[in-house]
Order: C-alpha cells, then structure tokens, then sequence
C-alpha cells in the first residue's frame, strides 16, 4: 500500500490521518475507509502503523469465517440479552448484517506500545429494541487476533484507552 498524500489526508490542526477513497480489504471482500490516528509530534503515518495496516489487509481469506462466527456469537448474545430485536440474521448471512459502506478501520494512538493495535468499527443492521437505531460495534484486534467485539464505547477515544492492553 502507498502510504502517500496523495492516498491520504491529514489537516495540521486534526488527529486522523484518513484514506482519501475506501481502500480493498481482501478478506472481506469490500471497500473500507481508514483513520488512523497520530502519535505525539507525530505529523504523518508511522512505520509502526503502516505495518500493521499493510499486514491486517492481507490476513487471509480463511480469516473471515472466523469472524463471521464470531459477529454471530456477539448477535445472538445481544439477542438472548434482549438488546436488539430477533430478525432473519443467520450464519450464513451475517456478513450480510454489516453496513460495509460505513464501517472504518482504524489504528489508535499507540503511545509507548510495540503491540500492533487495530480496529475494525462496524456499523450493523442489527436494531436495536424499542428504537429506530442499530447498534455499532467495535473489534479490538491484538496482533491480527480478535480479541474484543463489543458494542461501540468509543475505547480508542480514552486517551489511555492502550494502557489497560500494553
């Protein structure tokens, strides 16, 4: 992946470095935006967070029915905890649950962390009981391992949000 500006935009006073058009995640075979957000007097993308980019885009295609069992697991966890409403979602559809067209992927501040942090934050198509919403999610990966699917908290936006995983 070109890591250059003119495939990413970052303004001087913001702390997201973001694609200028979705970019082609393989294993899940659609197009998703990418933030990533800049370290201290950071002005531009780290060799840090541009390997861990490069090798979360090429996890292997096998990788993606592990997350589907894993999303379906959380769905029907969220169902049997009455937080969204029961509709036709399988298994074998739940990527079809997944609004792909707004669903980022984002590198967090590291701070002084040498572990590659990333996350995927998807919107879903999962109501949400007694609304018109549908809940976000947010998968926390550890090394190319999932290691956390809740509903989104905003974990990446607590400033010390890694201290609790380094």
């Amino acid at each position: 992946m070109n890591f250059s500006t003119s495939n990413f935009i970052s303004k001087s006073d913001d702390f997201i470095i973001s694609s200028k058009d979705k970019v082609y995640v393989p294993f899940l075979d659609s197009k998703l935006e990418i933030w990533i957000e800049k370290e201290d007097n950071e002005d531009w993308i780290s060799e840090q967070k541009q390997e861990i980019l490069t090798v979360f885009l090429n996890l292997p295609i096998e990788f993606k029915e592990v997350l589907k069992h894993k999303l379906y697991s959380v769905y029907e966890q969220f169902i049997k905890d009455k937080r969204i409403t029961k509709s036709q979602i399988t298994l074998q559809n739940m990527f079809d649950s997944i609004d792909w067209e707004n669903t980022q992927i984002l590198i967090p501040y590291l701070g002084t962390s040498k572990k590659n942090y990333i996350f995927l934050l998807p919107q879903t198509y999962w109501k949400i009981n007694r609304s018109t919403h549908y809940i976000e999610l947010e998968l926390l990966f550890l090394e190319n391992e999932l290691i956390l699917i809740q509903e989104m908290t905003g974990l990446w936006t607590n400033l010390n949000w890694h201290q609790n995983y380094i």
